[in-house]
């Protein structure tokens, strides 16, 4: 069974109320971790090809949880609700709405990947958050154990945003990656993957 793993980024509130996954984009990055709705529109892109038994979406109030002065859904729920809008059936979403931080994300996705005898995973999430994401998945080595060698594998959205439709995405993905905003967000990563490295991080 081949699941992909779709990691939150961050949520924000429309004017109407409702709450949906951040664009890549200054706006995306001002509290909350941009390139939430790129992650989705990837996560459907892949499912779609019909390489894929299940879509994982760990996610409970975000380690963002206390930057809103307003009770907000889980990023389980947001995330779970913008699949089944882009065409994914319910019965295709699997998760979890405990898990707050990236690490807590994949020990949630350990217990997930046990429960439903899952043998290979494709982790999805942003440029700038992989290599964090892998230093924490070489970190919490039980999750590499269960599946086995070779059967954890990494999907940059952008690049299958980019390679799927270039005339929407190819343009958002160079401006942002151009800004200072996101080279402050890439040093901020590198760091934690020093820390992960050096056992000082705070997991």
């Amino acid at each position: 069974m081949h699941a992909l793993l779709l990691l939150a980024a961050g949520i924000q509130q429309q004017e109407n109320g409702t709450w949906h996954s951040t664009p890549l984009s200054l706006e995306g990055a001002k509290d909350a971790a941009p390139g939430g709705i790129m992650r989705v529109e990837a996560a459907v892109y892949l499912f779609q090809s019909g390489a894929y038994d299940c879509i994982i979406v760990p996610g409970g109030q975000g380690s963002d949880k206390n930057l809103y002065e307003v009770p907000h859904p889980t990023l389980f729920h947001v995330l779970s609700r913008e699949l089944h809008t882009r065409g994914i059936e319910k019965k295709y979403i699997l998760g979890e709405e405990i898990s707050n931080t990236t690490y807590e994300q994949i020990v949630e996705t350990k217990k997930i990947v046990r429960a439903k005898n899952i043998d290979t995973l494709t982790i999805i999430s942003s440029r700038y958050h992989l290599p964090r994401v892998k230093a924490l998945v070489d970190h919490e080595k039980e999750l590499g154990a269960l599946l086995g060698e070779g059967h954890i594998h990494y999907k940059e959205a952008e690049a299958v945003c980019a390679a799927v439709d270039p005339a929407v995405w190819k343009e958002q993905i160079e401006t942002a990656y151009q800004s200072d905003w996101m080279f402050t967000i890439i040093e901020r990563e590198k760091n934690g993957v020093e820390q992960i490295i050096q056992g000082t991080y705070q997991f």
